[in-house]
C-alpha cells in the first residue's frame, strides 16, 4: 500500500513523487476486468477527495468503459487487453481523478454512435454507456488511442464545496 499511496502522492508515503504518477492496469477476459477497473477507480477516487455520490459514478464510468472495450473494442477476444490508466488531478486545478480505458481493437468513428434517446433507440437493451458516461463525468474524450485501438478518457473532479475534505496533497 505505501508505493500505491506514494504513486500518487499522498503525503506521509514513502518516496513521494514530484507529482503524482498515473497508475496502469492491465485486464485480462478472464479476471472480470469490469469490477478489477471499478474497485481501482473507488480507491483512487477516494484518495483524490471525491465524495460518495462521485465515487458512484466513477465506478459506473469505469464499468461501462471497461465493458465497451472487451465486447466492441476487443470484440471479446481474450488473447487482447484493456489498459486502464488511473491519474490523480491536484495540481491544475480542482483535485481529482483522469481515467484513460484503451482496446487493442480496429477502433471505429464515434459520430457513428446512435443517439440512445433517438425514438427508435430507446427501448433497446443496449447502447446507453457511452451517454452515460458523458452524463455523469465532468469531462470525456472518446478518439483513435496513439497506440492504436480505442480509447475512452474521463474526468471527474471533486466538486468545490469537498475539496477541503480532500485527502489528496495540497500543491
Amino acid at each position: 500500500v505505501g508505493h500505491l499511496h506514494a504513486a500518487l502522492g499522498v503525503a506521509g508515503a514513502r518516496c513521494p513523487p514530484r507529482r503524482p504518477r498515473p497508475l496502469l492496469a492491465q485486464l485480462r477476459r478472464c479476471h472480470s476486468p469490469p469490477r478489477a477497473g471499478q474497485r481501482c477507480g473507488d480507491h483512487l477516487g477516494r484518495l483524490a477527495g471525491l465524495d460518495d455520490d462521485a465515487l458512484h459514478w466513477v465506478g459506473v464510468a469505469v464499468r461501462e468503459s471497461v465493458i465497451n472495450a472487451i465486447k466492441h473494442g476487443n470484440r471479446d477476444d481474450e488473447r487482447k487487453h484493456v489498459y486502464v490508466e488511473f491519474t490523480p488531478l491536484s495540481n491544475s486545478g480542482p483535485a481529482g481523478i483522469a481515467i484513460r480505458v484503451r482496446d487493442e481493437g480496429p477502433g471505429f468513428d464515434p459520430t457513428t454512435i446512435p443517439d440512445p434517446l433517438a425514438p427508435e433507440n430507446v427501448l433497446k437493451s443496449s447502447g446507453r454507456g457511452i451517454f452515460i458516461i458523458r452524463t455523469f463525468m465532468d469531462e470525456m474524450v472518446l478518439r483513435r488511442a496513439p497506440e492504436g485501438g480505442m480509447e475512452v478518457v474521463m474526468v471527474k473532479r471533486v466538486a468545490a464545496g469537498d475539496h477541503a475534505d480532500s485527502q489528496s496533497p495540497q500543491p
